[in-house]
């Protein structure tokens, strides 16, 4: 995963909420999470690899210029 600065004017960033990505990652309580992205605008999932049916989404934010 790629962090960038909060300057960063590269259209592929894709922005979430940290709190809410950090309970998404709990709620996943595994080693090893899939994330997968879409288009910038699109509904994060992230995904437990022993199980298809247990997973978060997470909305992107945009960040204003």
């Amino acid at each position: 995963m790629i962090v960038c600065d909060d300057g960063d004017d590269d259209h592929d960033n894709v922005a979430v909420n940290r709190e809410f990505l950090l309970h998404a990652l709990t709620a996943g309580a595994r080693d090893e999470l899939i994330l997968e992205l879409g288009a910038p605008t699109a509904p994060l999932a992230i995904r437990r690899p022993d199980d298809e049916n247990a997973f978060s989404l997470l909305m992107p934010v945009r960040l204003e210029n």
